[in-house]
């Protein structure tokens, strides 16, 4: 956690963002494509390494971005979001499996993040200086 912490201050926290945000779309998309066990270990480790920099990215850029009165709201509103996400994606995994097989949640979750890519790609865009 350390090591992402120094790579978002690095790299700038926006930029860290959109990195693991791209390095989770692409390994989401490697990974529906496997048929070995050992590719898919080695993706899934990848993919873990992402998402471990995504959370301190996102911690950082909330306390860049909101104002101090408002930290403990929005602090909880994330956690409510995480932990909604660690119930729905689950639920949503069973059935895009049940409707076109396994590999596609990979698929399907890498359009869900690539959407999230768009949206961060849009808000960047927007809060620089024109």
């Amino acid at each position: 956690m350390l090591g992402a912490f120094w790579i978002g201050w690095a790299l700038a926290v926006g930029r860290c963002l959109v990195i693991f945000l791209i390095l989770a779309i692409v390994d989401l998309l490697l990974t529906s494509l496997v048929h070995q066990v050992a590719w898919l270990v080695g993706l899934r480790l990848i993919l873990g390494i992402a998402d471990a920099a995504l959370l301190p990215a996102l911690q950082v850029m909330t306390v860049e971005h909101v104002p101090h009165a408002a930290f403990g709201r929005v602090f909880s509103l994330n956690q409510s979001a995480q932990a909604c996400g660690n119930v729905v994606g689950p639920g949503l995994a069973v059935i895009v499996a049940n409707w076109w097989g396994y590999q596609s949640i990979f698929i399907v979750t890498a359009g869900l993040q690539l959407m999230a890519l768009m949206l961060w790609v849009a808000y960047f865009s927007q809060q620089r200086p024109h």
